[in-house]
């Protein structure tokens, strides 16, 4: 808890305690969802879950977007409550997530970074930045598991953590 103080014209200074959210976005590609009908049933779902601030679905491109408190909530269990929907109705086939990166000072170090996650079977595609200390990662729940990606970039001597 962080605390705002305010300066009043009066000269009173008012302290009011802020809760600082730590959010997290996750991104799914999802099979199933053809029609409006679909996005309200995945969007009711997951929005009742607690620590989800925000959630966003495309039927046009079969994506679902989510904002939610990264200590609440991860991304495989919200794929799973995405695939517990209707009987199984929607199938997650890639969730990109993105994952803080420790100790890079040099582009070496993202090519290194990026090599170590591209030879994980399951791994889809991986972009990092230097600037941002940031690994975003596509994957096959299927295949792969977080502690997956977290293992490979600590392997390299680099500090790998899920955003807070």
């Amino acid at each position: 808890m962080r605390t705002l103080l305010i300066m009043v014209s009066t000269g009173l200074i008012l302290s009011f305690g802020i809760k600082v959210v730590n959010a997290a976005e996750y991104k799914y590609k999802v099979d199933g969802i053809v029609c409006e009908k679909c996005v309200k049933d995945i969007e009711s779902s997951l929005s009742n879950l607690k620590g989800v601030n925000e959630v966003n679905v495309s039927l046009e491109k079969g994506k679902v977007s989510v904002k939610a408190e990264s200590k609440e909530v991860s991304s495989q269990n919200l794929a799973k409550v995405i695939e517990d929907i209707a009987e199984g109705k929607f199938k997650v086939k890639e969730i990109t997530q993105k994952i803080h990166v420790e100790g890079m000072t040099c582009e070496g170090c993202v090519i290194a970074v990026k090599s170590a996650l591209s030879k994980i079977e399951g791994v889809k595609n991986t972009e990092v930045s230097l600037k941002d200390k940031e690994a975003e990662v596509s994957y096959d729940p299927k295949k792969v598991k977080i502690s997956q990606l977290l293992e490979a970039i600590n392997k390299i001597a680099y500090r790998a953590s899920l955003p807070e």
